[in-house]
C-alpha cells in the first residue's frame, strides 16, 4: 500500500513550555542552528494565539501537577481557529505511572520522567529528536515501487560476500543481508538487524557516521569512507559505501556496503595473525553461545528473553516443549502475550512496563496459554536487559506451579477434613449422651411394658434407629481420626432391602422405589453402617431432586475384568470380580459444569441451610475405602445414575451372633454421670437385675461419696467428661485413695492417647455411649466377679 509523505526543507520548530533552562541550552548545543529552532515560553494556564502563527514540529511540555493537568491542554492542532498540522508532544513529568500511561494513551510521543538528573532528561530528549528529525517512513522503503522484486532482490543480495545493510532516515535497519548478520555476530550482539536501530546493533559507531548519513539524507551523494574497528586485540579495517536510494527525488534510505580491507595493507604473516585471531574469535563466540543455550537448555523451567515490544527474541528447549510451539512459529515471531490467556494479558503489559522502569511487581502469576488451545498455571519472574543505560527488553523466567497448585488444593482440602474432625470432636460427646439416654428408656419401655405388638415394634425403631446414629457418629469420629475400620462381610442385597425399607417412610410418597437385585456374587467386606449411609445419602439426594414424583430404582450385577481398566467404563480398578450397584433417579439431573465437582466436600448447589456439601464426598470415601469406586452420569432434565463398584469378598462367611443375655448379679455401684436421663435410666436398669445403686453428677460429688462409703462400693462407673471434676482427674484422686475398686469408664468420645494413658493406669473397662443395657450388665458383672476372684 503507497504512502504520502510530506517533506519540509525549513528548519524543525520546537515549542518549549516550562522547560529548564539547563535543557534547553543542552539541545541547543546537539543541534546545528541551522537545522533547528527553539521556542521557550512560561508555564501558563492559556497559551498565546502568536505563539501559533508558525507551524511547530514538537512540543515539550513540562506538568507540575499531574492532578491538576487540563488533557485539553495538549490540543495545539486549532488554537486561535486557526488549524496547523498537530506537532509531536513530549512531556515531563513527575515519575507516576499509572498517568503517564493515560497520557500516552492519548497520543503523546514520549513522557520523560522529571526525577532523572538534568544530564538523563536532556540525553533522553535529544535521541528522541534525532530519531524523528527526518520524516521518512522505513516502510515504504519495501512496498512494490520501490521494490517490486522483493525475494529476488533478498536472494541475490545474500550471495554477496560485503556485508549490506539498508537504513531510513530514522537510522532503522529495513534490510540485511546474511553476511550483514554474520558481523553483526561477530561483533557480539544477539539482536535481529530487521527494525532495530543502527545503534543498537553497531554500538562502537560514532558520531561522524551519523553525520555522514545526514548528508546522504540532505544531498544525495555517495560516501566511501575507511573505518578501524578493535575487538578485544583484533583489528579490523572496513571500507564502508554508503548510496541513497531514491523515491520520487527524495532520498528515503541508504544503502551500505562494508568492505573487509583489513588484509589488504598488511603482510603475509600479519594477515595470518589477524586471520589466526578472527578465527579463534569467532570460535570462541560460538562456544560461549553454545555454552549458553546448552545451559539454558538443561533447566527444568523455561527461559526467555523478549524485545521491548515484547516478541520473543530468545526461548530454551523446555519453552517449547511446554507451550508445544516448534523452531518455525519462532522464527516467524512470537509474543510472549500470544502465550498467556487473552483476559490476562492487559495485567501482562502493565506488569511488563513496571519491570522495564525497574519497579517490582507483586501479582506475577498467569493462566498460560499452549499452542493447542490448553492451558496451565505459570510464576513469572523477569528483569530488564539494560545496554547502554537503556532497558531494550525482558530476560526472565517461568516455572510450570501446576503441581504447586494441586498441593495447595490438597492442603484446603486437608483443612476442610481436619474442619470436620474438630467439629465431629466437639458434637460427639454430646450426641452420644442423647442417644443413650434414647436407647436406655426405649430398652426400660420394651422390658417392662405391657404395650401390643405394634408399639413394641415402634420401641424396636427408636432403637434400631438410635443404635444407627450411633453407629454413624462412630464412623465419623473414625474417619476424622484416620482411624483403620475392621470390616466384616456384608450382604448388599439384604442391606439395600432395609434401605429401601427406610427410605420408604423417608421419601414422598409419590416416589415410587423399585429393586431389581441380579447380582450371584453379593459379599463384600466393609462397614455395614458406612455403606447403608452411602446408599441412603443417594437414595435421600434423588428423592430432593424429584419434587414432584418420580422412579428410584437400586439394581445389582456383575462385572469381572483381569485387566486393570473396567470395560465399557474407563475406570481404573484391580483385576477381580465386582458387584455394581446403580442407583438411578428421574430427578432434574446435575449439569455438566457442577458433575465434576459432586464429589468434593463442602461443594453443594444446595441452598444455604439446605446441604452441608459433605454427603457425597462421604459416600466417595466410603467406596475408595472398600477398594472400590464411584461414577456419576446425568442428563438434565432426564435423571441421574449413580454406579457403585464394589469387589465382592473372598471370604463370604457373616458371622452371626445370639442376642446377648442380660447378666444379674449384685453389689453397690456408684454411678458418676452429669446426665441425668442417663443416670436415671442406667440406675433404673441396674437396680432391676440385682444391683444397688449410689449416683453422683460430677467427680466431686463422686470423691465425697467415696469418703464416706468406700468400703461399700464394689464398682465405679464414671463419666469421662464432666463439669466441676472431669473423668480422668476423679480416677487420679481415686487412685489417691488407695481404694481398692474397679473403675470402669463411660464416654461418648475419647481421644485414643487419652484412652491408652487410662487403660495403663488401672482402668478396669471401658464402655461407649451410647451403650445397650445387655451390653453394660455383661460389663459390670464381669468387673465385680474380676475382683472377687
Amino acid at each position: 500500500m503507497n504512502r504520502t509523505i510530506i517533506w519540509r526543507e525549513k528548519k524543525i520548530r520546537i515549542l518549549l513550555i516550562g522547560i529548564d533552562t539547563a535543557i534547553t541550552e543542552q539541545i541547543k548545543k546537539a543541534f546545528p542552528s541551522e537545522k533547528i529552532e527553539l521556542i521557550s515560553v512560561a508555564l501558563k494556564k492559556k497559551l498565546d494565539i502568536e505563539l501559533f502563527e508558525k507551524e511547530f514540529d514538537f512540543v515539550l511540555y513540562k506538568i507540575v501537577n499531574v492532578s491538576e493537568f487540563n488533557f485539553e491542554s495538549l490540543n495545539f492542532s486549532n488554537i486561535g481557529g486557526k488549524k496547523s498540522i498537530s506537532p509531536s508532544i513530549i512531556i515531563f513529568g513527575p515519575p507516576d505511572l499509572d498517568f503517564s500511561i493515560k497520557i500516552m494513551k492519548k497520543g503523546i510521543l514520549d513522557y520523560i520522567p522529571n526525577n532523572k538528573s538534568i544530564d538523563l532528561q536532556s540525553n533522553s530528549i535529544i535521541s528522541i529528536l534525532n530519531d524523528y528529525s527526518h520524516n521518512a517512513i522505513s516502510e515504504i522503503m519495501w512496498n512494490r515501487e520501490l521494490l517490486p522484486e522483493k525475494s529476488i532482490f533478498s536472494f541475490i543480495i545474500d550471495s554477496f560476500d560485503q556485508a549490506i545493510h539498508i537504513i531510513d532516515s530514522n537510522f532503522r535497519v529495513i534490510f540485511a543481508n546474511k553476511e550483514c548478520r554474520n558481523l553483526i555476530n561477530l561483533y557480539g550482539s544477539k539482536l535481529a538487524p530487521k527494525g532495530r536501530y543502527l545503534k543498537e546493533i553497531f554500538p562502537f559507531l560514532t558520531n561522524k557516521t551519523f553525520d555522514e548519513y545526514r548528508q546522504i539524507f540532505g544531498t544525495g551523494v555517495p560516501i566511501t569512507t575507511k573505518e578501524e574497528t578493535r575487538l578485544d586485540d583484533l583489528i579490523i579495517i572496513t571500507e564502508t559505501r554508503k548510496y541513497p536510494f531514491k523515491f520520487q527525488q527524495k532520498v528515503e534510505a541508504i544503502l551500505t556496503i562494508i568492505v573487509d580491507i583489513t588484509t589488504i595493507n598488511q603482510t603475509e604473516k600479519e594477515k595470518n595473525e589477524n586471520e589466526e585471531k578472527r578465527r579463534k574469535m569467532e570460535i570462541a563466540l560460538k562456544e560461549s553461545e553454545q555454552k549458553y543455550r546448552d545451559t539454558i537448555n538443561f533447566l527444568p523451567q523455561m527461559i526467555y528473553e523478549t524485545d521491548l515490544e515484547g516478541t520473543l527474541t530468545l526461548a530454551n528447549k523446555q519453552a517449547f516443549q511446554s507451550f508445544g510451539y516448534i523452531q518455525e512459529d519462532f522464527e516467524k515471531g512470537l509474543s510472549v502475550l500470544e502465550m498467556l490467556v487473552p483476559e490476562e494479558r492487559e495485567r501482562a503489559i502493565e506488569n511488563m512496563k513496571k519491570r522495564l522502569m525497574g519497579e517490582k511487581v507483586v501479582d506475577f502469576e498467569y493462566n498460560a496459554l499452549k499452542k493447542d488451545g490448553s492451558t496451565f498455571p505459570v510464576a513469572q519472574y523477569s528483569n530488564p536487559i539494560i545496554k547502554d543505560g537503556k532497558p531494550v527488553g525482558l530476560r526472565g523466567i517461568l516455572i510450570d506451579i501446576t503441581e504447586q497448585k494441586k498441593n495447595e488444593e490438597l492442603l484446603i482440602q486437608s483443612r476442610k477434613m481436619d474442619a470436620i474432625g474438630q467439629l465431629a470432636a466437639g458434637v460427639a460427646h454430646d450426641f452420644n449422651n442423647i442417644l443413650a439416654s434414647i436407647i436406655g428408656v426405649a430398652e426400660l419401655l420394651k422390658d417392662h411394658s405391657q404395650m401390643d405388638e405394634e408399639y413394641q415394634n415402634y420401641i424396636d425403631i427408636i432403637i434400631q434407629d438410635s443404635k444407627r446414629g450411633a453407629d454413624l457418629t462412630s464412623k465419623l469420629l473414625t474417619f476424622s481420626q484416620k482411624r483403620k475400620e475392621k470390616y466384616t462381610p456384608i450382604n448388599l442385597h439384604n442391606l439395600i432391602h432395609d434401605t429401601i425399607t427406610i427410605l420408604q417412610r423417608l421419601l414422598d410418597k409419590r416416589i415410587i422405589i423399585k429393586q431389581n437385585l441380579s447380582a450371584e456374587h453379593y459379599i463384600v467386606s466393609g462397614s455395614s453402617s458406612l455403606v447403608q449411609n452411602a446408599l441412603l445419602n443417594l437414595g435421600i439426594n434423588a428423592g430432593q431432586a424429584m419434587t414432584n414424583g418420580g422412579e428410584l430404582s437400586f439394581n445389582t450385577s456383575n462385572i469381572s475384568f483381569s485387566q486393570g481398566i473396567c470395560p465399557n467404563t474407563g475406570l481404573k480398578l484391580s483385576p477381580g470380580t465386582y458387584i455394581r450397584i446403580n442407583v438411578e433417579d428421574t430427578g432434574t439431573g446435575i449439569e455438566k459444569q457442577h458433575l465434576v465437582k459432586i464429589f468434593e466436600p463442602f461443594f453443594t448447589t444446595k441452598k444455604l441451610g439446605k446441604g452441608t456439601g459433605l454427603g457425597l464426598s462421604v459416600v466417595y470415601g466410603t467406596i475408595q475405602d472398600m477398594k472400590g469406586t464411584i461414577k456419576a452420569y446425568s442428563e438434565v432434565g432426564k435423571g441421574t445414575t449413580f454406579s457403585l463398584y464394589i469387589p465382592i469378598t473372598e471370604n463370604p462367611i457373616i458371622e452371626t451372633r445370639d442376642p446377648l443375655e442380660i447378666l444379674r448379679g449384685t453389689g453397690t455401684i456408684l454411678l458418676v454421670d452429669d446426665e441425668a436421663n442417663i443416670r436415671l435410666s442406667a440406675a433404673k436398669f441396674l437396680t432391676s437385675i440385682g444391683y444397688t445403686i449410689l449416683e453422683a453428677s460430677n467427680g466431686l460429688d463422686a470423691i465425697e461419696i467415696l469418703k464416706l462409703r468406700s468400703n461399700e462400693i464394689d464398682l465405679i462407673v464414671l463419666d469421662m467428661i464432666m463439669p466441676v471434676l472431669n473423668g480422668i482427674e476423679t480416677f487420679e484422686q481415686i487412685k489417691g485413695m488407695n481404694i481398692e475398686c474397679p473403675v470402669i469408664i463411660s464416654t461418648g468420645y475419647i481421644k485414643e492417647m487419652e484412652l491408652e494413658q487410662i487403660m495403663r493406669d488401672g482402668i478396669a473397662g471401658m464402655i461407649r455411649k451410647p451403650f445397650q443395657m445387655r451390653e453394660l450388665s455383661r460389663l459390670v458383672a464381669h468387673s465385680i466377679r474380676n475382683r472377687t476372684n
